[in-house]
């Protein structure tokens, strides 16, 4: 038994992630962090970015809406309409563009805008913090050297996902 997520991830091929003395989901380390089945797994198992809201579902088309928030989202299964659910995207999952991009509003991609509120080296990644107009934020791990990874602080930027990249699940 460890309470050292790196270590469990490593070393185990069974975890088991409690809540208030509950099992919440047991899976090997990608399972949980790829797949998680509940927003709590989500954000215990490494670093999430996690939206909150409304769900609902028209013409093949879900979203998720709710704090000035207004996405697509991949669909619960058996599920049109939930009132609270979650979009869970892992921070190595999201990209950033200038807003001037013209690579943006591509079909299945979730883009919002805002503001880097941090910027950090951390040697073989660079991680961004952005700021969104709601009050929320966006953590961005990207590798250094990649074009889109040259943002500083004050800067404003579109952080994108491919919907495929989210998870959705219910609160």
């Amino acid at each position: 038994m460890t309470h050292d997520q790196e270590e469990a991830l490593l070393m185990s091929d069974r975890i088991a992630i409690y809540n208030e003395g509950l099992i919440e989901q047991i899976g090997d380390a990608e399972t949980l962090y790829e797949t998680s089945a509940t927003l709590f797994v989500a954000d215990f198992v490494g670093e999430s970015n996690i939206f909150t809201g409304r769900l609902s579902g028209a013409n093949g088309s879900t979203r998720l809406t709710g704090d000035d928030l207004d996405i697509p989202v991949r669909e619960i299964a058996g599920s049109a309409s939930v009132d609270e659910a979650g979009v869970v995207v892992r921070p190595e999952r999201v990209r950033l563009r200038a807003l001037d991009d013209p690579d943006r509003g591509r079909p299945g991609v979730v883009e919002l805008t805002g503001r880097v509120g941090n910027a950090l080296y951390l040697g073989s990644f660079r991680k961004y913090i952005v700021l969104l107009p709601n009050g929320g934020e966006v953590t961005v791990l990207c590798h250094p050297g990649e074009s889109w990874a040259d943002f500083a602080v004050d800067d404003e930027v579109v952080v994108e996902w491919r919907v495929e990249d989210s998870l959705t699940l219910a609160s």
